[in-house]
């Protein structure tokens, strides 16, 4: 599928249509406009034109179909159908045709490449500011050139997710299937070879176990069928969150083996059999707060000693479930500087399966605020970082 539309001459998308039977060719309402007077500086009347301002449609009956997403980011060239007018994008970006109507666009879809076309330019775009540069200098910007390619890229795949995962679609056993042309393309674009896992990345492991769900959308029921591990982002349904954790961690997390097995063999994007996380971790006994699962977000509580401390925060994965007491399993660590962050997953024991976990959530906490300038900074949660980090890590199995 990738190839398909990558190597399409022109995709035709028929974007304002909620099923075949609409069609896409009707006529488009034009914006208001009318030509006004007024008074030019040198005493003459005039007149000026003025028009109605709006933004492009940001719900096109296209842009919510998740198994639509991939024509759309894979064409090398479209003509969009979409509600106010024609359009034609390539990789250099979308333009109304034939001064159809020039409606603001603010849709992340229409800013969205994927890195054959995006990722590629920014490498060489990287390469032309050092051309100047000495001889002597040319593997040290190598090596930079393709830590920024690198970065970029897992940049546009986060951006790619948050996008795609808002998407409904008809049955969910397709979540990863309908991504699965996308995550091709993806492949092909890494500085260095690499193995997909259920819409995570083996290089990139430690920070994609950290994606969560938007903090202001709904949360779902965690569905009773198997679609992937509980690691993974398509293990439930829901947007995931393109911001607000960090984009670099530094891995505390020992991962001994990450596997995932395909429902098809010769299928690696496709749907997922089973699969398995395997690694030595930093586990700490906690708890969360009642009551706060469809907002997303909860405070953290620390047990030990049969009570409790609250030191950070922990984001849910879905609704539904009684449990209230887990796991915080640290995958890494960022921000040392200032706060020192440490971040991972909250997990639940499986029952029956010695040292064996699900994944329920994502915890964030912090080192105690002791700068005098922090003002209500200082009264936030904390926890005992070097409590933490001195933890004996053990080795678990997280499904």
């Amino acid at each position: 599928m990738c190839n398909i539309y990558k190597d399409a001459y022109v995709t035709i998308i028929a974007a304002c249509s909620k099923k075949a039977g609409d069609g896409f060719l009707h006529n488009r309402k034009n914006p208001v406009s009318m030509l006004l007077p007024f008074w030019l500086p040198s005493g003459e009347l005039g007149t000026i034109h003025v028009r109605e301002q709006e933004r492009a449609p940001q719900n096109e009956p296209v842009n919510q179909r998740a198994w639509c997403f991939q024509e759309r980011v894979l064409a090398s060239r479209a003509l969009i159908y979409a509600s106010h007018t024609l359009q034609f994008q390539c990789g250099r970006g979308i333009k109304n045709v034939g001064g159809g109507n020039n409606f603001e666009t603010v849709a992340k879809t229409d800013g969205l490449r994927i890195p054959e076309t995006a990722l590629i330019r920014d490498a060489r775009n990287t390469w032309d500011c050092f051309g100047a540069v000495a001889e002597a200098e040319e593997s040290r910007i190598q090596d930079r050139a393709s830590i920024l390619t690198e970065h970029k890229i897992w940049s546009t795949w986060k951006e790619t997710l948050s996008e795609y995962t808002r998407r409904s679609i008809t049955n969910p056993a397709d979540k990863l299937v309908a991504l699965a042309g996308v995550a091709d393309a993806f492949q092909r674009c890494w500085p260095h070879d690499t193995d997909y896992l259920a819409g995570l990345w083996r290089h990139t492991l430690a920070r994609d176990l950290t994606w969560h769900r938007a903090r202001r959308a709904a949360r779902h029921a965690r569905p009773q069928e198997y679609r992937a591990p509980s690691w993974s982002w398509a293990a439930t349904d829901g947007p995931i969150d393109d911001g607000g954790l960090p984009g670099h961690i530094d891995p505390v997390l020992r991962v001994h083996a990450c596997t995932v097995r395909p429902a098809v063999a010769n299928l690696p994007y496709g749907e997922i059999r089973d699969g398995a996380l395997v690694a030595d971790a930093i586990v700490r006994l906690v708890s969360w707060g009642l009551g706060s699962s469809e907002a997303g977000e909860a405070p953290l509580y620390e047990m030990n000693a049969g009570t409790r401390r609250e030191v950070g925060f922990m984001y849910h994965d879905c609704t539904g479930g009684e449990d209230i007491e887990g796991f915080a399993v640290v995958v890494g660590e960022f921000n040392k500087r200032v706060l020192h962050n440490l971040i991972g997953l909250v997990v639940i024991p499986v029952p029956g399966r010695l040292n064996t976990y699900t994944r329920v959530g994502v915890f964030v906490v912090h080192a105690h605020i002791t700068d005098p300038d922090a003002g209500s900074w200082a009264d936030e949660p904390y926890a005992d970082i070097h409590d933490w980090m001195s933890t004996s890590t053990q080795v678990i199995t997280v499904i």
